[in-house]
C-alpha cells in the first residue's frame, strides 16, 4: 500500500520524466484553485521558446499568463507546499488540469493543447525558497536535448565521492531505522542485524564513488528480503536499459516486449527470443553476480521479475552486446543502446476496456496511482453491467493508493466487504529494559462499501502475476477472501505495506516497510504472494506466437462460472 509520503527535498534532482496532466481532476476543486490564486506573489507572461526564472518564498504561488498563446490554455499556476512544487493548468472553458505529483528536480510536463506545449521545469529548493526555471516549447526534440544536457551537467557535478563521515552517518541512520521500524524480521530469521552493522561498517568507511556507495547499501538492504524496503541512488546515477522488456519464462531470459527502434528492428530482434549472453558472459552468470545481490524482493517470483528486467542495465547512452537465440535455435549478436527509463517503459494504459465474444468484458487496470482510473471505470460501468462476466487484469499493476482499488471493488458488491488486517511494531523502551516481548499495534482498514445502487453481480475473474504488487495485492485480498472473484494466472509479488522514507547522502533515499498486512483471517501473503485459484504460466512459444494463455484460461473459467 504505497500511500503518499511527504519528504523534504533540499537539493537538485534531475530525472528523465515526461509528466502528463490528467484531464479534469475532481481532487482539485475551484475552491482549491481560489486558494492558490490568493497566494500568488509573482505574475509573468508565458513566452514559448524563452526561459523564465522564478523565486518562490514558502507558501506562495506564481501565475503564468498563457491566454495570448491561443492554445485554449489561459493560466498555469505553480505553488510551494511543504518544500514541494505543484503545477496546474486552467483552460478557457474552466477545466482544471492537474498532475498530483510534485515537480522534483527537472521534469517535462506536457499539456494536451493543440499543438502540445511542453514545460521544462527545473526546481532547486535552496533553503526555504524554491528557485524555478521554466522553458516552454512545442518542439519535443529541443526540450529533450535541453533536458539531456542539464542532466549531464548535474551528473558531472556529482562525480565527487561520498565523504567518509557523510557516508558513515548515512549508513548508521539507515541501519538504525531498520532495527527499530522494519516489520518483517521474522521472515529473515537467519539474519542478525547487529552483526550486519559490524560487517558493513568497515566497508562503508572506505573511500568510494557515489555509485559504489549506493551499490553497497543496496546489497545490505537486499538481505532483508522485502520489496518495500530498498535503496534508490540519486536519480542521475540510475542506470539505463535497452528498449526491451526481459522476463523470466521457463527459466530463460525472454524478450516479452520491445520498442520499434531502428537498431532493434534492423537486428531482427523479436518477441519470444531468448537472451543467452551479455558482453560474452552467460546470462545466468550476469544475473548471479551483477544483479541478484542488489535486488530487494519479498518472494522469488518478484526477485526474478525485477532481476531479469535489469539484466542489460548500465550507464545511459552506453552500448551492450547481447546474444540472442530464436526458438528454432539460431543465434546472433546485436549491440544495443541503453536508454533512460522513461524511454523504455512498457506499461499498458492505466485503464483499458475491451468487449470479448459472448458478452464478456475485459478491463485492464495497470495502476492505482490516480483516481482517474475509478472515473474511467464508472464511465464504462453501464456497459459492464450488461456483460455476462467481467475479467479484470492487474498483472502489470505496480500499486499506488489502495483506496483506488477498493473504490472499484465497490462497484462489484452489494454489501460491505472486509479488507486486509495490519499491524506495526510498538517500541516500548521500558518493556525492553524489563526483558518483555516486543509489542505490536493491530489495526483494520475500513470495509469496502458498495459504490452503486445496482452493482455488477455477475462472475468476476482477476488475472494476476509477479507484476501485481502493493496496492494491487491489497485489491485482491477482499475479492479473494470473500470468494467474490476467481484469481487466474501466477503468484503475485507478495509485497505491500507502508514504507518509511529515509534521506541518504548525495541525494538518494531508502524505504523501510513499517506495516505488515494479512488476509482478514490473519493468513500471510507478504513473503508468499497471493496464490491464484487457477495457476497458469506463459511459455516461450506463447510469447513468440503473441498468445495470452492466461487470458484464454480466464475466459474458460468465467464461462464455467456463468453456466452455474
Amino acid at each position: 500500500m504505497n500511500r503518499h509520503i511527504v519528504c523534504k527535498t533540499v537539493h537538485v534532482l534531475l530525472v528523465f520524466i515526461l509528466g502528463e496532466f490528467s484531464s479534469v481532476d475532481a481532487r482539485f476543486s475551484q475552491s482549491q484553485l481560489a486558494d492558490v490564486r490568493d497566494r500568488v506573489s509573482i505574475e509573468r507572461r508565458c513566452q514559448v521558446g524563452e526561459q523564465m526564472e522564478l523565486v518562490l518564498p514558502p507558501g506562495t504561488a506564481a501565475k503564468l499568463d498563457c491566454a495570448h498563446l491561443e492554445f485554449g490554455l489561459t493560466e498555469v499556476f505553480l505553488w510551494e507546499a511543504e518544500q514541494r512544487i505543484y503545477m496546474c493548468c486552467v483552460w478557457a472553458d474552466g477545466r482544471i488540469s492537474y498532475n498530483n505529483k510534485p515537480v522534483t528536480g527537472q521534469q517535462i510536463r506536457w499539456v494536451p493543447a493543440p499543438p502540445r506545449i511542453g514545460f521544462l521545469l527545473s526546481v532547486d529548493m535552496a533553503g526555504e525558497e524554491a528557485h524555478i526555471k521554466i522553458y516552454a516549447t512545442t518542439d519535443k526534440d529541443t526540450i529533450q536535448k535541453i533536458l539531456r544536457d542539464e542532466l549531464e551537467k548535474f551528473r558531472q557535478k556529482k562525480l565527487k565521492p561520498i565523504g567518509l563521515d557523510e557516508g558513515l552517518v548515512g549508513f548508521v541512520r539507515l541501519w538504525s531505522e531498520v532495527k527499530y521500524n522494519f516489520a518483517f524480521f521474522d521472515q529473515v530469521p537467519e539474519l542478525d542485524w547487529d552483526k550486519v552493522l559490524e560487517e558493513y561498517l568497515p566497508k562503508v568507511r572506505k573511500q568510494q564513488t557515489v555509485l559504489e556507495y549506493y551499490l553497497l547499501l543496496q546489497e545490505c538492504i537486499a538481505r532483508l528480503n522485502d520489496a518495500h524496503t530498498d535503496v534508490s541512488p540519486p536519480l542521475p546515477w540510475w542506470p539505463g536499459i535497452p528498449a526491451l522488456l526481459v522476463r523470466p519464462i521457463e527459466g530463460k531470459a525472454v524478450v516479452a516486449d520491445l520498442a520499434e527502434k531502428d537498431e532493434i528492428v534492423g537486428a531482427g530482434i523479436a518477441r519470444g527470443m531468448e537472451i543467452t549472453h551479455v558482453e560474452g558472459r552467460a546470462t545466468t552468470d550476469v544475473l548471479r553476480d551483477d544483479i541478484y545481490p542488489y535486488i530487494s524482493a519479498s518472494t522469488q517470483q518478484d526477485r526474478d521479475r525485477q532481476a531479469y528486467a535489469e539484466l542489460l542495465r548500465g550507464p545511459i547512452g552506453s552500448k551492450v552486446n547481447v546474444r540472442f537465440r530464436t526458438i528454432e535455435g539460431r543465434t546472433f549478436e546485436a549491440p544495443l543502446t541503453r536508454y533512460p527509463r522513461s524511454q523504455t517503459m512498457f506499461m499498458p494504459p492505466a485503464f483499458e476496456y475491451r468487449e470479448l465474444p459472448d458478452r464478456y468484458v475485459y478491463v485492464g487496470l495497470s495502476s492505482f496511482r490516480d483516481e482517474q482510473v475509478v472515473r474511467s471505470f464508472n464511465a464504462a460501468f453501464e456497459k459492464i453491467k450488461q456483460a455476462s462476466g467481467l475479467i479484470i487484469d492487474v498483472r502489470q499493476n505496480g500499486g499506488g493508493d489502495s483506496s483506488v482499488g477498493y473504490a472499484i471493488i465497490g462497484y462489484l458488491v452489494d454489501s460491505p466487504m472486509e479488507t486486509s488486517h495490519w499491524k506495526t511494531r510498538k517500541y516500548m523502551p521500558a518493556f525492553r529494559a524489563w526483558g518483555e516481548e516486543e509489542q505490536w499495534h493491530h489495526g483494520t482498514h475500513e470495509p469496502v462499501e458498495p459504490q452503486h445502487d445496482a452493482p455488477f453481480m455477475g462472475p468476476v475473474v482477476v488475472l494476476t502475476g509477479p507484476g501485481t504488487v502493493s496496492a494491487a495485492e491489497d485489491f485482491l485480498i477482499p475479492l479473494h477472501a470473500s470468494g467474490r472473484a476467481v484469481l487466474v494466472g501466477e503468484r503475485t509479488a507478495g509485497s505491500t505495506g507502508q514504507p518509511l522514507a529515509v534521506q541518504l547522502p548525495g541525494g538518494g533515499r531508502a524505504r523501510i516497510c513499517v506495516k505488515r498486512d494479512t488476509y482478514p483471517d490473519g493468513k500471510e501473503f507478504v513473503g508468499v504472494g497471493v496464490v491464484p485459484d487457477v495457476e497458469v504460466h506463459s511459455t516461450q512459444e506463447d510469447i513468440c506466437a503473441g498468445r495470452d494463455t492466461i487470458l484464454e484460461k480466464a475466459i474458460e473459467v468465467i464461462k464455467g462460472r456463468a453456466r452455474h
